[in-house]
This record gives C-alpha cells, structure tokens and sequence, in this order.
C-alpha cells in the first residue's frame, strides 16, 4: 500500500494509494469525491490567467530552514537582472517570508477596475505574497489546508501578472496542502529542490523529489545550500546521484551572504556566488549556453 494522500481539498476523510493496484483509480476518482475542489476548472482558470508566462518554477523541499526563500528571491532577482520579466508568489500561505527578506512591509496592493490584483514591482520583479492581504501580518494566521487552498487558487487565478518569462513560487515545506495544491493546479514547469547538507534535511529533499516524480511535475535538480565546514558538503550530490536527478551546484554558507540577505541583497547576482547550473535550469537552457550569453556576463560584471 502506497502512501496515504487525503482529499485534496481537505474536507473528506478518504485516503488514496499513490502506489500499486489501485493507484490510478484512485489518482482519477480524487476529482470526483464530495466535496473535493474542482481542481481541473481551477487548474483551467489558473492556465488561462498564467498564458503569457514562459516558465513556472517552484522552489521546494520538505524541510522548513534550509533556505528555500533565499533560493527562490535570489533566482527571481538575478534573472531580472539579466533582462528578463520576472515574477515572484509567495506561496507560503500562512508564514510567508517573501515581503521581509525583501524588506517590502510597507508597500500595498492594488486593483484593477476589472476587480483582479495587481503584484507590487520591485525592481522590476512582480510580487505577490498574502502578508499583504493580511490585516496583520505579524500575527499569526491560523487557518487549515482548505483555506490555503482556497488563498493559492485566488493569488494563481485572479493576479494581473501580464507577459513573463519567468514566474517563481516559494513553497512552503512538506508534502500536503499548499505544495499539493501548487502541484495539482499551478501549472508548474519544473521544480528546484533545495537541501542543506544534515541528513534530516536530505531524508525530507528525497520526499520532495519524489512527490514531484509522483505528480509528474519535472524536476529540475537538487541544489545544496549552507555548504561547508559547519553542516558538511556533499550530501546533496549523492542525493542527486541516487534519485538521477540532476545536481544544480552548491551554495556556501557564509557570513557575507548573511550580511546580504539582511540588507535584501541577491547574493546569486554576484562574481562570488552566481550559480550558473540553477538559472540556467530555471531557464530552461544548458550552462554552457547561458555563460555564453552577454547578460550572463553583465550579471556577473
């Protein structure tokens, strides 16, 4: 019997196999339970509203801490500024860290007439994050899976974000409610999974590969952040190697990038600490090409 995975939305008790007999009929009849979401029509709205996105990248792992913000901003502001259009969901419904890491707390959204919401731009990436639905956002928002659910459809379906070449979610950690929810439904071309180099961490990066595998949502590579003399180094290779997935580089951990990330810097936009094997992949394209290209070299100039 394959892992239990409950109604998508939440609301029934049933269960599902994702492995052996069964499996199928129950992928194919998860849809149709009482109650559930209709996720194909909001998979359809969600597809309708991102048409002008090139690619959709999820930033994951299912270890909380390893750094899957720094990863997802460095990746949204380091393509910006090679020139391309980028875009940024904070998709951590109830902790979302996207606006302080950023230090954005002070601007607000806005509306169009049409009634949809328009991301704030910071330069020149579109942000979206639900602190700024929040009345107070330093307080906690204690709400269950459903809710969530219902917050992601909203920020994937009814967002102005125009034509991009590239839209990144920051995942929250774990296998239930919103990375299910952004596998079911957010139209995802491919996701980066971040580990650090503790075996905890590498045992819950596995999880997350293989959900991906499981929801047929490319993975793009492992890439190992906080690399060192502290954590260790290397594991998040060896990971790669054994789940034959691709090993997008490492980052180190170091206090100038913590100085960077206090003052909302993108460490992955300099000569130190530009990873060309990650936005390359993010991109869609082999390393090789990317250093290539002339705004490879202005990013790293």
């Amino acid at each position: 019997m394959g892992l239990p995975i409950l109604a998508d939305d939440g609301l029934a008790d049933t269960a599902y196999e994702t492995h052996g007999a069964g499996a199928q009929k129950n992928r194919q009849q998860s849809h149709q339970m009482p109650g559930a979401a209709p996720h194909d029509e909001e998979k359809k709205q969600v597809q309708h509203n991102l048409a002008g996105v090139g690619r959709v990248i999820g930033v994951h792992s299912g270890k909380g801490g390893v750094g899957k913000t720094f990863v997802a901003v460095n990746i949204a502001f380091a393509l910006a500024k090679m020139g391309k259009k980028v875009g940024l969901l904070d998709a951590d419904i109830d902790c979302p860290n996207v606006v302080r890491f950023l230090n954005l707390r002070d601007m607000q959204l806005s509306g169009t007439k049409e009634g949809r919401i328009s991301p704030i731009e910071y330069k020149q990436v579109k942000i979206i994050s639900s602190h700024f639905l929040s009345d107070a956002p330093n307080e906690p928002m204690i709400i269950r899976g459903p809710i969530k659910h219902k917050v992601l459809a909203e920020l994937l379906a009814n967002v102005e974000w125009g034509d991009l070449d590239v839209l990144v979610y920051d995942l929250p950690p774990g296998t239930s409610d919103v990375p299910l929810s952004s596998f079911l439904i957010g139209n995802l071309t491919g996701l980066v999974v971040v580990t650090t180099p503790q075996k905890e961490a590498i045992m819950d990066a596995k999880k997350s590969v293989l959900m991906a595998k499981e929801m047929q949502v490319p993975v793009l590579g492992i890439i190992e952040n906080m690399s060192g003399d502290v954590f260790g180094e290397g594991a998040g290779r060896r990971l790669a190697e054994e789940l034959n997935t691709p090993y997008l580089g490492s980052i180190p951990l170091s206090k100038k990038i913590r100085e960077m990330n206090q003052d909302a810097k993108i460490a992955l936009s300099t000569q130190e600490f530009g990873q060309p094997a990650l936005l390359a992949a993010v991109l869609g394209k082999q390393p090789e090409t990317l250093l290539a290209q002339s705004w490879w070299r202005k990013l790293r100039s």
